[in-house]
């Protein structure tokens, strides 16, 4: 049981444990109205975010390798953050009012 917990321990500090956790936990703070599968899609691409942002930030913040898992923690989250409000963007759009405003009467 113990070798169990240790290596699951061991797997949250690596970056890709720590931007699944980042993305899972920032799941509560998501908009209760998306629904269930609207919040775990934007976990997931969360998670993405963080796996693909995680290398980019560190180098361009000049970040030590030893704080890998922290930083794909934080972009985990950031990253579901974001997913959060594009998906609350794009529920609350009005499409039919855009389309009107781009190809509508110019003199509107």
């Amino acid at each position: 049981m113990f070798e169990s917990i240790s290596a699951a321990a061991a797997a949250l500090k690596t970056s890709l444990g720590a931007s699944a956790v980042g993305a899972l936990i920032s799941v509560f703070f998501a908009d209760k109205a998306l629904g269930r599968v609207t919040r775990f899609a934007m976990a997931v691409a969360g998670f993405a975010i963080s796996v693909y942002l995680t290398p980019h930030v560190m180098t361009f913040l000049e970040i030590s390798a030893k704080y890998e898992p922290g930083v794909g923690f934080l972009t985990g989250m950031f990253g579901m953050s974001v997913m959060s409000r594009v998906a609350s963007f794009i529920k609350h759009l009005d499409l039919n009012r855009l389309v009107d405003r781009w190809f509508g009467k110019k003199g509107d």
